[in-house]
């Protein structure tokens, strides 16, 4: 990667913070390349307030690849939980945003905290991108409806947990320092792409991200959730056999026409055996 000249551009409303990565990143360069020879990369560092009711509006070079890790939930974090119209506002002109940062065939990655509201945003966002032509190619196995918008799925968010057992030591002991420290990182995603795919393929074979932790179920049963075209799935077994399903990771199943559906969650369930 540090061979291909790339053009990056680091866009925040702090200076300060801005020059802080570069200095950060120069300095990594200079530690781990013995040639000492300057990366190709093009860094431009762009003091800017992102409103993205204007921002979007902007004309500007566009990118093979667009990243937005903690940006929008510092917009959308004073919205009442119970508006969704002011929600869907936000989420629309994200989508406009990032879609006019975007070559036509770019990639997109959204990056947000693990909590609902912005689970909330992650659902409306990949909505929006399908409405302009990009298809979700990650955490999603389809591109059907996001099972997670309906109102029967509304206590449930799309996150994924992870520990950090592979963290960098750096970013370990930068935590430690400053009172934070992290077991268990929680964040939800979203990454587009063109792919052609087609949204009406049968397949007999069902690919279902795991989108939960596990959790008790009565008579001394386990279950997770987990996201399909065919909609919100609860996976039930032995506790050993869901333990076996990794948050973010793909379990594949066939689903019967005899379907069964969780009281509580409205989900179809898939009893492992």
């Amino acid at each position: 990667m540090r061979k291909i000249p790339l053009e990056i551009n680091c866009i925040d409303r702090c200076a300060p913070a801005l020059e802080a990565g570069k200095t950060f990143f120069n300095t990594l360069c200079a530690a781990t390349d013995g040639s000492n020879q300057s990366v190709p990369w093009k860094i431009n560092l762009i003091k800017k307030d992102i409103d993205i009711r204007k921002f979007s509006q902007q004309k500007s070079a566009k990118s093979r690849l667009v990243c937005a890790a903690n940006v929008f939930n510092e917009i959308y974090e004073n919205i009442p939980h119970n508006s969704i119209e002011g929600l869907k506002r936000i989420t629309s002109n994200a989508a406009q945003l990032m879609d006019n940062l975007a070559l036509e065939d770019a990639s997109i990655l959204t990056i947000e905290p693990g909590i609902p509201q912005s689970g909330r945003f992650i659902s409306l966002l990949r909505k929006e991108f399908l409405r302009l032509g990009r298809i979700p190619a990650s955490p999603c196995t389809h591109a059907e409806n996001c099972p997670l918008l309906l109102s029967e799925a509304k206590k449930r968010w799309c996150h994924f947990a992870h520990n950090t057992l592979n963290a960098p030591k750096e970013l370990k002991r930068l935590s430690e320092a400053a009172g934070i420290p992290k077991d268990r990182l929680v964040f939800s995603y979203l990454f587009t792409d063109n792919a052609s795919r087609s949204e009406k393929t049968i397949k007999k074979e069902k690919n279902i991200r795991i989108i939960s932790d596990i959790f008790p179920l009565p008579v001394n049963r386990f279950g997770c959730y987990g996201c399909s075209d065919s909609g919100l799935i609860l996976l039930a077994g032995e506790k050993n056999q869901i333990e076996e399903l990794s948050s973010g990771s793909i379990y594949k199943s066939v689903i019967s026409n005899n379907l069964q559906l969780d009281i509580k969650s409205n989900a179809i369930i898939i009893n492992i055996h």
